[in-house]
């Protein structure tokens, strides 16, 4: 009689703590050649990470299929699922007049780092405006809505709520200083009233001449 021998290797699947696998974790034997799929499950609130087969990282995909012609152990890697992706800018409202700024800060968590910035106002990407902090100059009257959309290392997105920015025209007659009896006088603010007189009454004392 003649034998043929049937050759057979053993794949053990193991998993780290996080999920579970199809076929789930353990030993099997395998003819030599055939053909073995694996898929990750991961648990509520992990996800998969990577394969090793035999110590070596051999991708992300959640099926892995192993080729039978040694004996090997798959594992599993899974790690907890980042928290949601979420932005805030701050203030969330600001009233300046034309010609002032107000500068808008970010506050970002979640999500898998690092992240990229860019802000809009109006719904209008601003150029170069790719930081977690932004100045916005006021040129005219007007109302503004600032926005900033955050991405993360694996590509999610969140856009900020919009702030609102009231740019008001400078006053007629421009800017004014009210004092009273009260006011403390400090030498800048003394300075400062000095300076508008004299400015005012060199200005009567050029129209006289003319």
């Amino acid at each position: 009689a003649h034998y043929t021998q049937i050759v057979t290797y053993t794949l053990k699947i193991e998993t780290t703590t996080g999920g579970t696998t199809n076929p789930s974790p353990g030993t099997y034997t395998y003819s030599a050649g055939a053909q073995v799929q694996v898929t990750a499950n991961p648990s509520s609130g992990y996800v998969f990470d990577h394969w090793e087969l035999n110590g070596t990282n051999v991708g992300t995909a959640t099926t892995y299929t192993v080729t039978m012609n040694a004996d090997y152990i798959l594992k599993a890697f899974f790690k907890q699922a980042p928290a949601p992706l979420t932005v805030s800018i701050s203030p969330i409202s600001a009233s300046i007049l034309v010609g002032q700024h107000v500068t808008f800060m970010s506050t970002v968590s979640g999500g898998t780092p690092p992240y990229t910035y860019q802000w809009f106002v109006n719904n209008q990407l601003v150029s170069g405006a790719t930081s977690s902090s932004f100045t916005f100059a006021a040129t005219t009257a007007g109302t503004y809505y600032v926005m900033l959309k955050v991405t993360d290392a694996a590509g999610s997105t969140v856009q900020s709520e919009p702030a609102r920015v009231t740019v008001s025209p400078i006053p007629v007659g421009g800017y004014s200083v009210a004092l009273t009896e009260n006011t403390p006088i400090k030498p800048t603010l003394l300075y400062a009233v000095l300076t508008l007189i004299f400015s005012f009454f060199l200005s009567l004392t050029k129209r006289k001449r003319e």
